[in-house]
């Protein structure tokens, strides 16, 4: 089933054609490291600033130039979900590379995340990092949870909610706390 268009061949999301779509074309996906800067012409650079949280290979991009953090999916106005655990998708990696990026504030002017809400002031990423610094603390001093139901029939995930200082909350599962040791 195409889950673009219709039976009669129209676009159910947006007003496009089929021909405006480009063509597949293989491709290969190559790693980069933290602080990758990408040359979008002339002085135009963006910077990769890797965050882990949300999920393993997750990162923010800096725009020095326009003075914005592009921060995905985690910054989200509804709840910002952070990993259900591994070497990156969890709470101590997100804290400690949001402690990096906090004290690059003069930097940035505004964050964008992913979803919902846009254009947030940059002081809002301290906010995110005192509530990291006190679920990771005290990992029941969650303010609710949740037992979410798989959708697929198979277990469930019980996540805990806490909320952010004026702004969403964060979520987290039980071993999503802590950074694993090797």
């Amino acid at each position: 089933m195409d889950k673009l268009f219709d039976e009669k061949g129209n676009c159910i999301w947006l007003e496009f054609e089929r021909k405006d779509l480009p063509v597949f074309r293989k491709y290969e996906i190559v790693g980069l490291p933290d602080g990758y800067t990408f040359n979008l012409g002339g002085d135009y650079d963006v910077e990769l600033v890797f965050t882990g949280g949300h999920a393993a290979q997750h990162a923010m991009y800096l725009d020095r130039k326009g003075r914005y953090l592009f921060a995905g999916d985690d910054v989200c106005s509804d709840v910002t979900g952070c990993g259900n655990g591994g070497k990156y998708a969890n709470l101590t990696t997100y804290r400690d590379c949001l402690t990096k990026l906090v004290a690059r504030m003069d930097e940035f002017d505004y964050i964008f995340p992913m979803h919902f809400m846009v254009n947030l002031e940059n002081h809002l990423l301290i906010n995110i990092l005192e509530t990291l610094n006190e679920a990771i603390a005290d990992p029941d001093s969650y303010d609710y949870k949740i037992q979410h139901i798989s959708g697929s029939g198979g277990p469930g995930r019980e996540r805990m909610y806490k909320f952010i200082k004026g702004f969403s909350t964060i979520a987290y599962t039980e071993n999503g706390i802590y950074q694993p040791t090797e």
